[in-house]
């Protein structure tokens, strides 16, 4: 009866251990996916303010070049339509150079968040290794969980 009670508490005890590390590990894999997911956030938002800057400043290159056709245009006692022609290039060429600052800054963002999910990916691999000591359903659930994560990474780097 000793021994049966015994092995029955080791067994409990060893259920234990493995149940603490496999919390511990889903622990970290689901910080580790909200990481990914704000790093995924991050990237959306990036990559829009690029098309959006890419998409405006053509354009507002095309009003600066009318502006100046009509600044040409005006005759010399039209001196306050052309202060308000200059006022009307001005603004046009600061939206330009704004427009110009957030594309470099996106651009800037995206390179870091790179570095991120390249940290991001060591982590994913560690927490790979780690399940390999892990055994039956939950190697399975944990094995489960990274390739998910690898599945998020890949559509980041797809953007």
């Amino acid at each position: 009866m000793k021994k049966a009670l015994s092995i029955l508490s080791v067994f409990i005890l060893s259920f234990a251990i493995s149940s603490i590390a496999l919390s511990a590990e889903e622990r970290s894999l689901d910080e580790i996916s909200k990481e990914v997911t704000t790093v995924r956030t991050a990237v959306d938002e990036n990559s829009r303010t690029i098309d959006e800057s890419e998409d405006a400043i053509p354009d507002l290159e095309q009003a600066i070049k009318e502006v100046e056709k009509e600044e040409k245009q005006c005759r010399w006692w039209q001196f306050f339509r052309k202060r308000n022609i200059r006022k009307k290039k001005m603004k046009l060429q600061e939206e330009v150079k704004e427009r110009e600052r957030k594309h470099e800054e996106a651009v800037r963002n995206i390179d870091k968040l790179e570095a991120e999910i390249d940290r991001l990916k060591g982590e994913i691999d560690e927490k790979k290794a780690a399940s390999k000591k892990l055994k039956g359903k939950e190697r399975a659930e944990a094995n489960k969980k990274i390739a998910e994560l690898h599945k998020e990474i890949a559509e980041v780097h797809k953007k």
